[in-house]
C-alpha cells in the first residue's frame, strides 16, 4: 500500500505530525510519496519532522517527486530514501551562488539534456547571461576557463605525485598509502588539504604497480571515452620475443576493456565459487529452454561441465574416446581422424567452459577473432615469434566500479502502482 504526502496549509503542523506518527505505526504502509511540489513547510517544521522520517525509513520506501527544486524544496526532498524530478516542460531545478559551483554544474547538466540560463549579477553583465560558451560574455569565459584550467591541473599534479610517492615508497596498500608521510605530513592529511584546494571531494581506492622484469612486457589501453583503462603485463622467454608481443598485448588490453574478464584464468577461481556459478549457468539455460518450448525454438544444450578446472585429464581421454567410437560408427577412415579430432576436442571444450568464458581473460573468445580464446591467441603468437609469452597480471581500472549504484525507472514503477 502507497501514502502520498501533499503538505500545505491547510494542514496544520499538529496534525501533521500526528499523521505521520500514525504511519509509523501502520504495517500495511509500505511506500511514502511526497509530493514537493506542495510543500510548504518552514525550515524549523522540517528538522522537526525529520526524526519522524528516520523511524518511517526503517521499513518503509520514501519517495520525493516533484517538478521544481531549489535549495529549500530540496531539504524536504532529502527526507526520502530517491528523489525523482518528474519529465515535464515545467520541470527546473534552481542554484543559487553559481558562481563557485558554475565549473562543476555545466557538463553534469549538459550531458542529462538539461539547458541552463543563470541570473547573473557580476562585474561583466548586469542579468540574464546565457550559461553557454557563445552567448557568454569573454570575460566570464575566460575567468571560468582559468578557473577550470587551475583546478583540473591542481588534480593532474595530486594524481601524479601521489604515483610518485606509491612507486618511489614501495607502497602496497591503501592502509600503508594513507599512513605514509609525504610533503612531512600522513597521507590522508595530504589529501585532506588538496581536497580542500580542488574543491571535490576525493579518495584513493585502487591503486596498482605492474613490473616487467626481465625479459617483460607491459602495455596498456585507455578507452576513447576516458572512463575504463586496461594494464596488461607479460613474461616472456626472450628479450626479442617481448618486443614482438607488444603489439598482442596492446590488442588484448583493448580486447578486457569491451569483455571485462574478472581473472586471468580459470585457476584463479575458488572452487566453490565455480560450483556456484555452474549451477546457476544450468539454472539460466533450463529457464531459457522454457520459453524456447513455447516458441517452438532450438533449445540450449545443457552442459555436462562449467570450467576447465572440471575437465581433467581423465575426463578429456574419456570424451576422446567417445568421439572416436562415433567416427567408427560413422564409417570415417582412420587416417583423417586427425584432422577431425581437434575440431571436435575444442568444440567440447567450448561447450563446457562458459564459465570461463565470462570471467576469465585467457578463456574468453578474442573479440578480433572469436573462432579462437584468447589462450589460443597468444600460443599461436608465441609459435610464431618462436618463444614464450604467459599473462602474468592483469588490471582493469572503469571509473565508478565498485560504488553500489541502483537503477530505477520510477516512470515503469508508477506506472505499475496505478495500474
Amino acid at each position: 500500500m502507497i501514502s502520498t504526502i501533499s503538505i500545505n496549509k491547510t494542514l496544520s503542523h499538529e496534525a501533521l505530525l500526528k499523521a505521520l506518527e500514525n504511519l509509523v505505526n501502520d504495517k500495511k504502509i509500505e511506500k511514502i510519496i511526497i509530493d514537493i511540489d506542495e510543500v510548504d513547510l518552514s525550515r524549523v517544521h522540517i528538522e522537526e519532522i525529520k526524526k519522524i522520517f528516520e523511524k518511517l525509513s526503517v521499513n518503509k520506501e520514501i519517495i520525493a517527486i516533484g517538478t521544481t527544486f531549489d535549495e529549500y524544496s530540496y531539504q524536504v526532498a532529502l527526507l526520502a530514501n530517491k528523489i525523482y524530478m518528474l519529465n515535464t516542460k515545467q520541470s527546473c531545478l534552481y542554484f543559487r551562488g553559481y558562481e563557485y559551483k558554475e565549473p562543476y554544474f555545466k557538463n553534469i547538466l549538459a550531458n542529462l539534456g538539461i539547458t541552463v540560463n543563470t541570473l547573473h549579477i557580476g562585474d561583466y553583465k548586469v542579468a540574464g547571461e546565457s550559461f553557454s560558451n557563445d552567448k557568454m560574455s569573454e570575460e566570464k569565459k575566460e575567468s571560468l576557463i582559468n578557473i577550470k584550467e587551475t583546478l583540473f591541473q591542481n588534480f593532474i599534479n595530486l594524481v601524479k605525485n601521489t604515483t610518485l610517492h606509491i612507486q618511489n615508497k614501495g607502497i602496497s596498500s591503501i592502509d600503508e598509502l594513507n599512513s605514509s608521510i609525504i610533503d612531512g605530513v600522513k597521507f590522508d592529511e595530504h589529501l585532506k588539504s588538496q581536497i580542500a584546494t580542488i574543491g571535490e571531494n576525493l579518495v584513493v581506492r585502487r591503486f596498482e604497480t605492474i613490473k616487467a622484469g626481465a625479459n617483460g612486457v607491459v602495455n596498456g589501453y585507455l578507452h576513447s571515452n576516458g572512463r575504463v583503462g586496461v594494464i596488461i603485463a607479460a613474461a616472456c622467454d626472450s628479450e626479442r620475443t617481448a618486443e614482438g608481443a607488444k603489439e598482442l598485448i596492446k590488442n588484448l588490453c583493448m580486447h578486457a576493456a569491451a569483455m571485462k574478464p574478472q581473472v586471468i584464468s580459470y585457476k584463479e577461481l575458488d572452487p566453490d565459487f565455480i560450483e556456484k556459478e555452474f549451477l546457476a549457468l544450468k539454472g539460466e539455460f533450463e529457464k531459457e529452454n522454457e520459453e524456447f518450448v513455447r516458441l517452438g525454438k532450438p533449445l540450449h544444450k545443457i552442459p555436462q561441465f562449467g570450467s576447465r578446472a572440471h575437465l581433467s585429464d581423465e575426463i578429456l581421454a574419456k570424451e576422446i574416446e567417445a568421439l572416436k567410437d562415433e567416427l567408427r560408427k560413422q564409417n570415417k577412415p582412420e587416417k583423417i581422424w586427425d584432422k577431425i579430432l581437434p575440431g571436435q576436442i575444442d568444440r567440447f571444450i567450448a561447450d563446457n567452459t562458459q564459465i570461463d568464458q565470462r570471467l576469465t581473460l585467457l578463456g574468453q573468445f578474442y573479440v578480433m577473432d572469436d573462432k579462437k580464446t584468447v589462450e589460443q591467441v597468444i600460443e599461436e603468437e608465441a609459435k610464431k615469434l618462436g618463444g614464450k609469452i604467459e599473462i602474468v597480471k592483469y588490471v582493469r581500472f572503469e571509473v565508478g566500479e565498485g560504488l553500489e549504484k541502483k537503477s530505477e525507472d520510477f516512470a515503469a514503477e508508477v506506472a505499475a502502482q496505478i495500474g
